[in-house]
């Protein structure tokens, strides 16, 4: 069952979390994910959005998406967001 992985990402240094995002989107892409939504900014429908991006991925089954988040790979890439942005990130099974 799929899974997705929603960040909302506040953004210190936009050039160096885009350069981040690329290089995790190859990550993310060789573990069988993809990358739905990027830096979106929320419209409110109902209550209020805080003005923090969203990301939104997702992965075929929730192990898929463990094991990319804790791969090598995928946490030598995060560390280039380290200081360069504050992320919330939840998974939730689909239906």
């Amino acid at each position: 069952m799929a899974v997705y992985l929603i960040a909302q990402v506040d953004i210190h240094d936009m050039d160096v979390f885009m350069d981040y995002q690329n290089k995790a989107k190859q990550t993310i892409e060789n573990a069988g994910g993809k990358m739905l939504v990027r830096n979106a900014v929320p419209e409110a429908v109902e209550g209020s959005a805080d003005g923090r991006k969203i990301v939104m991925l997702e992965f075929p089954t929730a192990e898929i998406a463990g094991k990319w988040f804790k791969s090598p790979e995928y946490q030598e890439v995060a560390k280039i967001r380290e200081g360069k942005a504050d992320v919330e990130a939840v998974m939730v099974q689909g239906l």
